[in-house]
């Protein structure tokens, strides 16, 4: 399936104010995989967030989608 419009909308959850709501959608474009993609600029750039624990979950997506 298509999962664009999903990826779009957890993209979008990255820049959310609250960090649990970050850390869900980067942890939920991981669970996407490699069909998430498009969300690894955003997803590299959550690597800086302040809050620890959206770093670790930003960086388990990336793997995941990049098949590592």
């Amino acid at each position: 399936p298509d999962a664009l419009p999903a990826t779009r909308a957890l993209m979008a959850a990255l820049t959310d104010a609250n960090p649990a709501v970050r850390v869900a959608a980067a942890q939920a474009l991981g669970r996407i995989g490699p069909g998430a993609s498009a969300a690894i600029a955003p997803l590299s750039a959550a690597l800086t967030d302040p809050d620890p624990a959206v770093k670790n979950a930003a960086q388990a997506a990336l793997l995941a989608i990049q098949g590592r």
